[in-house]
């Protein structure tokens, strides 16, 4: 029998497996991506992104595309009741992101699926399967070996593949082939979901967040550029069959009817939290809910599994071009499973009040989400995600998200992963920061070079740095970082930072280490 080869076996083919079949595949590797449905299962499941995705999708191309779909998200609202309510709490959303983008976007899932769909089309080197089911796996010292199912004739056959990502979500097969722990988190309510288009453009002055009606709560936005999400949570005593189409009908009738919206779907859903207890067994990774599952409040689900993808792809890319051995997969898991825990807290703290049902609970809710809309300085400031420190130097920038703004280089100007490019990049700010790289000695120098590490010397205009810094973000950030160097990965957090020419070298020497740490293992 002949046997399918290829570097990345991927099982499924939701946006978090896309964006990591389009990186790798922009890499020249050889992917096949494995989805039961019999097509884009194009779900409005996530409507979130925020600026370092956006980023990302930039960087994949689909950036632009996904931009015409969707809408900037100025504000997000708490209030007592959808018409007529008292403000509770506002968040203010209309800033640009460190990573150079407007910092909170809201999307139709099917329109962002298309785009990065179509970007992997472009690439001849991955395949994407339909109707096929992973049914079985193994692995050994030299590749994994999964069978696949023809969902329609139920036909068997082998792939062989370096690695194998299981993105097939939280019940996938994967991680249960695996026999992977799963550590389960808070358990939230059911809420009923419905998903609309529009007939005709309709406007509300509450368009973006949470009602919090004790007969009801729930919450509204808009998805994209002409559908709508309005979710309604359900008690204890309600059963879920009971919630028909005529009974959405009925509580979407404050907002409109039939002759304004097309109901695209109802399902009820019951919030939840898990996490893989690794992310990583052999040569067999997980990654999207299949490594996690949270509260949607934060609307970071789809963006952390996003990460994971950037993540293991510039691990993968590193390691299929000889530039990294195999002990940087090894760190995958602990580079991600803090920022995603903190993204998890962080949902649920935002999603405990809002799913209040207990009056005197919501009475204490009221007040105090009164006292801190009149005083900000009491609202609680949640913590910054920690970012990855797993592969990172040893200094207190490290794991922060990388910069992004407008630079000039010879002709050109935009903004800097488009201009200078992407992937390890030392951003320097001085000419003495700069010559870090030719203080290398020749192997760490040789191992960088393999890495394809970009060294981007930036200054003001008018000094003699290659790279012009248009607006002085990169001074004004190297100077908060109190140093004149910046080692940037490839999924856009810093690696670590430095001051003058020895500071560089020995972080560029770290890198060089972390690469090439176990030269002797087998990829």
């Amino acid at each position: 029998m002949l046997v399918q080869r290829c570097d990345v076996a991927v099982v499924g083919y939701g946006p978090v497996a896309q964006t990591l079949s389009a990186l790798l595949g922009q890499s020249g590797h050889q992917v096949v991506a494995f989805e039961k449905q019999p097509g884009i299962a194009c779900s409005p499941r996530a409507i979130h992104i925020d600026d370092e995705i956006m980023r990302l999708m930039e960087r994949i191309g689909a950036g632009a595309e996904i931009r015409e779909n969707s809408r900037c998200w100025d504000t997000y609202d708490t209030r007592t009741a959808a018409f007529g309510g008292e403000l509770l709490r506002h968040f203010d959303w209309s800033g640009i992101g460190r990573h150079g983008w407007r910092e909170h976007w809201s999307f139709y899932q099917p329109c962002l699926e298309a785009a990065v769909d179509r970007r992997v089309r472009d690439c001849s080197s991955v395949t994407v399967e339909f109707g096929a089911e992973a049914v079985a796996l193994a692995q050994d010292a030299d590749g994994v070996t999964l069978t696949v199912a023809d969902t329609a004739t139920g036909e068997r056959r082998t792939v062989r593949a370096r690695h194998l990502v299981g993105a097939d979500g939280a019940d996938g097969f994967v991680r249960e082939a695996l026999g992977i722990a799963v550590t389960r988190g808070s358990g939230g309510p059911r809420r009923l979901v419905l998903d609309v288009q529009e007939k005709h453009p309709m406007s509300f002055e509450f368009e973006n967040g949470h009602f919090l009606d004790p007969e009801r709560p729930g919450c509204l936005f808009r998805l994209g550029t002409s559908h709508r999400r309005f979710e309604f949570q359900l008690f204890d005593h309600e059963r879920s069959e009971d919630f028909t189409a005529e009974r959405a009908w009925e509580l979407l009738a404050p907002w409109g009817g039939p002759e304004d919206f097309t109901l695209l779907r109802r399902p009820v859903v019951t919030f939840r939290e898990l996490m893989a207890d690794t992310w990583q067994r052999g040569r067999c990774f997980l990654i999207g809910d299949a490594a996690h599952a949270m509260w949607p409040f934060a609307g970071q689900g789809m963006c952390s599994g996003m990460r994971d993808a950037a993540a293991l792809a510039w691990r993968l890319d590193l390691l299929y071009r000889g530039a990294a051995d195999a002990s940087v997969l090894d760190t995958f898991t602990a580079d991600r499973k803090d920022d995603v825990q903190s993204c998890m807290d962080q949902a649920r703290q935002v999603g405990g009040p809002c799913i209040a049902s207990d009056p005197e609970r919501i009475e204490q809710r009221n007040a105090t989400m009164r006292a801190q809309l009149a005083d900000p300085a009491l609202a609680p400031v949640p913590p910054p995600r920690p970012g990855p420190r797993a592969f990172a130097h040893e200094d207190p920038t490290a794991g922060r998200p990388a910069l992004q703004a407008e630079v000039r280089l010879g002709g050109r100007q935009g903004m800097f992963d488009e201009v200078v490019g992407h992937g390890f990049v030392l951003l320097a700010g001085s000419a003495e920061a700069a010559s870090a790289f030719t203080s290398l000695a020749p192997e760490p120098r040789a191992a960088l070079d393999r890495a394809g590490v970009i060294l981007a010397h930036v200054g003001p205009p008018g000094s003699a740095a290659p790279v012009t810094d248009v607006t002085g973000a990169y001074g004004d950030w190297l100077a908060e970082l109190g140093a004149d160097c910046v080692l940037v990965r490839p999924d856009f957090y810093v690696y670590g930072s430095a001051r003058g020419t020895r500071g560089g070298t020995q972080l560029l020497e770290h890198l060089a280490h972390a690469l090439t740490a176990r030269r002797s293992a087998r990829v």
